[in-house]
């Protein structure tokens, strides 16, 4: 409880931190932090964006069903969510976000064989809800046109569960983990104050299959059951800057 308290208040100190003084400059590299980076926290350097895409997850459990081995899997899911961050010097900021995502699950035969004799659909979902923050760092100053960029960042995600006969939630309803994310993606910035962007992040987390008042399967032994579970979002981004590209440039005429 401690930390996920931690984790609200970050993220309610990074809101408040909301744009103030019109005249900030953003530099190359920073010479002072308290100048270049905390003050530019103040400044209109900011943007928000909503994303949206498709989410896939890797295999939660394997068990031992009728003399076969079977695997707890998901299809291919979507995700939704917002966020804020701010760019404090041309090549690199911070952003803060919540995401949603929800994926159905599927049993699929395991046994090495090519066989699908004990594919099996249990009319069960899991969805995810996280919130993460993370370091960007652009290949090119963000108020290029194009640019790729990466980013590294923790998240807690709640893992919820929709239940059925054959998957429930028999340690409690939701289940909290801690995690990273890694993202890779291409920033597009044509227009004064908007931009799009292209991603793929990775995201590890505990596996809400795993411990003590995990979600459980019930026709089967299992046999394998990770303690970590990846996540591969891909997203599309659109965002919204407070400051136009033509400022940036204006500010910073060398550069």
């Amino acid at each position: 409880m401690r930390k996920i308290r931690l984790l609200v208040l970050t993220v309610a100190c990074l809101v408040a931190a909301t744009p103030m003084n019109a005249n900030a400059q953003v530099k190359e590299e920073a010479e002072d932090f308290v100048k270049d980076i905390l003050w530019s926290l103040f400044g209109p350097n900011w943007n928000v964006f909503l994303q949206g895409g498709f989410t896939t997850t890797d295999r939660f459990l394997l068990q031992a069903v009728g003399g076969g081995q079977q695997a707890l899997t998901s299809n291919t899911g979507w995700n939704l969510g917002v966020g804020g961050g701010v760019d404090y010097i041309l090549r690199q900021g911070f952003r803060f976000y919540y995401t949603y995502s929800n994926n159905s699950l599927h049993f699929r035969t395991n046994n090495g064989n090519g066989s699908s004799n004990l594919d099996v659909d249990p009319d069960a979902e899991v969805h995810a809800n996280a919130l993460g923050i993370e370091l960007i760092r652009y290949l090119l100053p963000a108020r290029t046109k194009l640019t790729p960029y990466g980013t590294l960042g923790l998240v807690g995600t709640w893992w919820g569960l929709d239940e059925s006969p054959l998957v429930i939630g028999a340690g409690g309803s939701s289940q909290f983990h801690w995690g990273a994310n890694l993202s890779f993606g291409l920033q597009a910035r044509y227009w004064e104050k908007f931009g799009a962007r292209l991603e793929s992040s990775a995201i590890s987390s505990g596996n809400p299959f795993t411990g003590k008042r995990s979600f459980r399967t019930t026709n089967g032994v299992v046999i394998d059951e990770p303690t970590s579970v990846g996540r591969i979002d891909w997203r599309l981004v659109g965002v919204y800057y407070f400051r136009k590209r033509s400022e940036l440039f204006r500010n910073n005429p060398r550069r």
